[in-house]
């Protein structure tokens, strides 16, 4: 019988090592039961989402995890928009897009708009749709202090840079990388990377001025201005997850972008998942409902939780360590314990990851290398504990995000 395979990806989980924590990073220093069980009794390792020296956005991230090449990548705003149930036509380019706050230097206070009520972007959204040179602009609310741009008309071009000033966008491809977060930091304009962009970048420019002066009128507290980033078209056409590894997989998580990517390479997705739970806790409990529920229906199940990343960028460590704690006592051990009970452990891979590092020290992504352990029940190391430190000394045999993904395939094969 070929194994299950249970793929969690805990989004940031992974830090450097904190003074006010004893010297520990938030996953030294929180009680992790669970993925200590699954270090102690699996292979460890320390792997490069992408490579060495990038720091990754979760998309960049995701997608090599799940075994891609980034030649596949199609653009985060793309990706977002299928999540969100939007499918882009010939004649349209998306942006991610951040609403912050400026200072009165027209510097970025607060590039997360302070964690923008909901409720509050949608009436934000609303206002700003408009036409310049002929070209439709439409807001997309998404969660919080996120939204969806997208333009329609005629000779529009994904080639163009962020606005973001966090995120440089890497030239050639429609994915950017993330940057050190900066003190007094002012919008980018739009720059065209060719010579058919240029219409788009102009339109960009004008938009990020009206929007912002419109934004700055309503004297809110919060925000007072957009950011744009990872222009996207939807033009690519993978090879499929079921081709590529011959597996049925289910995607469990409530996020656009996670969903966006799996419906991207063909993976199925929970419709009735759509929105966020309201604390950690019950949002574990019920993607661990829908993983039982599902159990026999799929081969793999890809879960997504996004908790420890928010209180990086918000330089607080030790709400991280809480949050890493409360996804290890409410998914993890768990998941462990009724997978036993039941008798479906010896016949199920379980590994479990982050996409990146997020240093609580400077709020941002990193490069740093992050920890992952793979369970099967037949393969183990010396490693005693899941963290950045401990999985050093692992001796599981990969060492970037696209190899992951064929060696979990591979051992799930092993008689």
């Amino acid at each position: 019988m070929k194994k299950k395979l249970v793929f969690i990806i805990i989004d940031g989980m992974a830090d450097v090592k904190i003074k006010a924590l004893g010297g520990k990073t938030p996953l030294e220093f929180a009680e992790t039961s669970g993925m200590d069980l699954l270090a102690r009794h699996g292979l460890s390792s320390k792997i490069y989402t992408v490579n060495k020296g990038f720091m990754p956005e979760s998309d960049v991230a995701n997608l090599c995890l799940l075994g891609y090449d980034l030649k596949n990548h199609e653009g985060r705003a793309s990706f977002e928009a299928r999540g969100m149930g939007v499918r882009l036509k010939k004649n349209q380019v998306a942006f991610r897009a951040n609403f912050v706050k400026l200072n009165e230097k027209q510097e970025i206070e607060n590039v997360r708009g302070y964690r923008l009520p909901t409720t509050l972007n949608k009436r934000l959204c609303k206002k700003l749709s408009m036409r310049i040179q002929g070209v439709k602009i439409q807001v997309i609310p998404g969660e919080s202090y996120r939204a969806l741009v997208i333009l329609t008309g005629k000779h529009l071009s994904a080639n163009v840079t962020n606005t973001h000033p966090f995120y440089k966008k890497v030239r050639g491809t429609r994915y950017s990388m993330a940057m050190p977060s900066k003190k007094h930091c002012r919008i980018n304009l739009c720059e065209a990377l060719s010579p058919d962009a240029v219409l788009t970048a102009y339109v960009i420019n004008q938009f990020t001025e009206k929007s912002n002066k419109i934004l700055k009128e309503l004297n809110n507290p919060v925000v007072n201005a957009i950011v744009l980033r990872d222009a996207s078209k939807q033009d690519k056409i993978p090879v499929l997850f079921s081709k590529k590894y011959g597996l049925r997989m289910l995607t469990i998580t409530e996020r656009f972008l996670e969903k966006g990517l799996s419906k991207f390479l063909g993976i199925k997705t929970l419709d009735s998942l759509k929105t966020k739970a309201r604390t950690l806790e019950s949002d574990c409990k019920r993607k661990l409902r829908f993983f039982f529920k599902n159990y026999n229906k799929y081969d793999g199940f890809y879960i997504f939780l996004k908790g420890p990343d928010e209180p990086s960028h918000d330089k607080n460590p030790s709400l991280k360590a809480r949050m890493i704690e409360i996804i290890d006592e409410n998914l993890v051990l768990p998941l462990i314990e009724k997978l036993s009970k039941k008798g479906l452990l010896k016949n199920t891979i379980i590994c479990v990851t982050t996409d990146h590092t997020t240093s609580s020290v400077i709020g941002a992504h990193t490069d740093a290398p992050v920890p992952v352990v793979v369970f099967d029940g037949k393969h183990d190391d010396n490693v005693k504990a899941f963290n950045e430190t401990a999985c050093k000394k692992g001796k599981l045999p990969v060492k970037f995000g696209k190899e992951l993904m064929p060696y979990l395939v591979k051992i799930m094969n092993e008689k």
